[in-house]
């Protein structure tokens, strides 16, 4: 069964994927950073503007004072979520933006000229565990979103319009 919606998937490159910093509270600096993966077009409004949607993901990156390394234990990823639930000893862990912008930028690719996305990833919270790493390090939980824009905005109307003429040959 059709949903009457037409995918495009769009081609685009990065122009810039840096990151973003944070102090936490016991002077640890956290790094985090959107990677976007894929671009879907997955339609075109009535005003004859893209609505997109993205696959992405956030890589983050903890460098904390040697006086908080402790004994090394397992890889994050081998604990499960009940285990690092459990183990945490302080949530809503203050911390500060040292550098906090739109930091990954890329262009999308599409039909009718380019577009720009920015990206701004931020951190929302931050909790403590009482575990480990296998370096080490201690283990934090994050929870972060991600602020998107697209330039120009609003569009074109020569852009509008032709987006609006792609949406009548799909309907068809």
């Amino acid at each position: 069964m059709s949903t009457g919606r037409v995918k495009t998937y769009i081609d685009f490159s990065a122009e810039r994927e840096d990151w973003n910093v944070y102090e936490l509270k016991d002077g640890t600096i956290l790094k985090i950073r959107f990677l976007l993966s894929k671009a879907v077009r997955e339609g075109i409004d009535e005003r004859g503007c893209p609505n997109y949607s993205f696959a992405s993901s956030m890589a983050s990156a903890i460098f904390p004072p040697e006086r908080l390394l402790g004994t090394p234990g397992k890889p994050v990823s081998a604990y499960s979520t009940e285990e690092l639930e459990s183990a945490v000893v302080a949530r809503d862990f203050g911390f500060k933006a040292r550098k906090e912008d739109f930091s990954s930028v890329y262009t999308l690719h599409e039909e009718l000229g380019k577009l720009r996305l920015e990206i701004k990833p931020m951190l929302l919270s931050v909790a403590k565990t009482r575990l480990y790493d296998e370096r080490g390090e201690p283990i934090y939980l994050t929870r972060m979103h991600a602020a998107i824009r697209c330039s120009p905005y609003p569009l074109p109307e020569e852009m509008r319009k032709r987006f609006l003429e792609i949406k009548k040959k799909s309907a068809t």
